[in-house]
């Protein structure tokens, strides 16, 4: 015997007796429906209240039947209107992708010290050390760091499109296969010095911009989650990779071009231009921990809105 129900938000609909006595979701507007038990009485009440019908009312000769109102479509459900375990599961996701891009940092980090080491300690390490110290930082860089990359913005790519966080992980999620080559080329490629230059400018634009539309999602997730402090940071950190990346490369041409212009001036301030790489060295460790932290802190975020 079927069941006519009426859900909250009026939308009439009729059930099989299986139903009976349980809880029914509207496929309309998603609200939840107390069906009737089959010895209720049929009312329907001012308060949306389900009914029971026995069958449908015998036909009136001589008066037209009025045609069945059409069901209307079921509408499209978009991301804010997913139930809560699809939005968990989406920043499940993103965080798992996080996840990947803070070891792509640790990665980063431990190259960037194991060729600090092996440049410091050049000359007093045995040829064998140093060749397992640069096929490490070779796999590290090469092999390991950009595959976690991507996968960690793969699993990004998971974020729901009203944050306003998904175009910026999207073209970063495209920039990070375009580095690949250059670096590859660079390191084992022989080519003229102009053409090394070409090569290794290449790549280092594609990684540079990956890596800022990289900070602008870490932002735009901080901005979502109304984390004021995170998003500063994460703007702090792009300013200071604007500054970090050019540094080495403008103090190596200021000190040649002070060498060409004034050379007793650059000799007397030698022993000055020896200790900025220094300095440069423990600005770049901090930044790298600042992205760690940063992403630590996101991470956390999301588990806890979970």
């Amino acid at each position: 015997m079927p069941i006519a129900v009426v859900c909250p938000n009026g939308h009439r609909m009729t059930l099989p007796d299986k139903q009976a006595g349980k809880r029914y979701r509207c496929p309309l507007c998603f609200e939840y429906i107390n069906v009737p038990l089959l010895d209720s009485a049929p009312a329907e009440t001012a308060n949306n209240q389900t009914a029971r019908i026995s069958g449908p009312p015998p036909e009136s000769p001589g008066l037209p039947v009025r045609p069945a109102a059409p069901v209307p479509p079921k509408p499209k459900v978009t991301e804010e209107e997913e139930d809560a375990g699809g939005q968990a599961r989406r920043w499940a996701h993103v965080e798992r992708g996080l996840g990947f891009l803070y070891a792509r940092l640790v990665i980063v980090l431990v190259c960037f010290l194991l060729g600090l080491s092996r440049l410091i300690l050049e000359g007093s390490i045995l040829s064998k050390v140093n060749q397992i110290l640069v096929l490490t930082e070779a796999v590290g860089l090469l092999v390991a760091g950009p595959v976690l990359g991507l996968i960690g913005s793969l699993f990004s790519l998971r974020v729901p499109r009203y944050t306003g966080a998904r175009p910026y992980i999207v073209l970063s999620f495209l920039l990070d296969p375009v580095s690949l080559p250059f670096a590859y080329f660079y390191f084992v490629g022989q080519y003229t010095p102009q053409g090394e230059l070409l090569v290794l400018l290449g790549g280092r634009a594609a990684q540079a911009m990956s890596w800022v539309l990289y900070i602008l999602f870490q932002r735009r997730l901080a901005v979502h989650f109304n984390e004021e402090i995170a998003a500063d940071e994460a703007a702090q950190i792009l300013v200071w990779g604007v500054i970090l990346v050019p540094a080495p490369w403008a103090l190596v041409g200021a000190f040649l071009l002070l060498f060409q212009v004034a050379p007793f001036l650059a000799f007397i301030t030698g022993p000055g231009w020896m200790v900025l790489p220094f300095v440069l060295i423990v600005l770049y460790v901090k930044f790298l921990l600042r992205q760690l932290a940063l992403l630590g802190t996101l991470r956390q975020v999301i588990r806890s809105k979970e």
